[in-house]
């Protein structure tokens, strides 16, 4: 997700200019389909492409270093990633009984990050608006506000949702 960065310094503009035509900054997010982000990055320039900031990443630096979380876990990517063992390749047309099960599971994981992205962004409105502030420090300081509150939203939604829904009610015979 790019937030655009209105009063970017000049002297820094070009390096964070990509196909929006204006200074951005890039969220990148790992999020469960509860909606949960249990990673993010913010803060590269928007002018990096994907594997630019594959080479960025805390995650992937983390895993090439083997310090990385004992979680299982895997990473939807399309066909320029590296093949590695945590990068699970897209499979663009399914054919058979055995890929098609595979091809809308995963096509559902990438549907939960793009969900994700926008309910932070309908949350907030922040990241829809552009960013008026001047230190980059700032920014991230205001999208790490974003992500923490988001989390503590859908993790006070989910503590409801395993109890009865209609617990809340009042009794009316009371």
């Amino acid at each position: 997700m790019h937030w655009t960065w209105e009063n970017c310094p000049m002297a820094v503009a070009g390096q964070h200019k990509a196909k929006e035509k204006k200074p951005t900054k890039v969220l990148e997010a790992v999020a469960d389909y509860k909606l949960r982000i249990w990673h993010y990055n913010f803060g590269s320039s928007g002018s990096l492409n994907d594997l630019n900031m594959q080479d960025q990443s805390p995650v992937f630096d983390a895993l090439l270093r083997g310090d990385a979380t004992t979680i299982h876990f895997e990473i939807n990517a399309d066909g320029i990633y590296p093949n590695w063992p945590v990068l699970v390749k897209l499979i663009e047309k399914p054919l058979g009984l055995t890929y098609q099960p595979f091809g809308r599971m995963q096509e559902a994981c990438c549907k939960d990050v793009e969900r994700c992205s926008g309910v932070l962004q309908a949350q907030w409105c922040i990241p829809d608006t552009p960013c008026r502030l001047w230190g980059a420090t700032a920014m991230e300081t205001v999208m790490k506000a974003c992500v923490i509150l988001h989390n503590m939203i859908v993790e006070d939604e989910s503590a409801f949702a395993t109890t009865d829904p209609h617990s809340y009610l009042v009794d009316a015979a009371c």
